[in-house]
């Protein structure tokens, strides 16, 4: 499992967190799921570069 760090932009705003997955897409498909169309742009990058 490693550390990524989620960018997620909206209409509304930003949000920032971070989650442990297997790979980025993974990550990426559950924060999907969760905004749904409200998310506009997802950045997931590790935590440590």
């Amino acid at each position: 499992m490693k550390h990524f760090i989620v960018t997620v932009y909206t209409a509304g705003g930003r949000y920032r967190g971070n989650g442990i997955a297997r790979s980025w897409f993974e990550l990426e498909n559950a924060v999907a799921d969760q905004f749904g169309t409200e998310a506009r742009c997802i950045i997931v990058r590790p935590a440590h570069a």
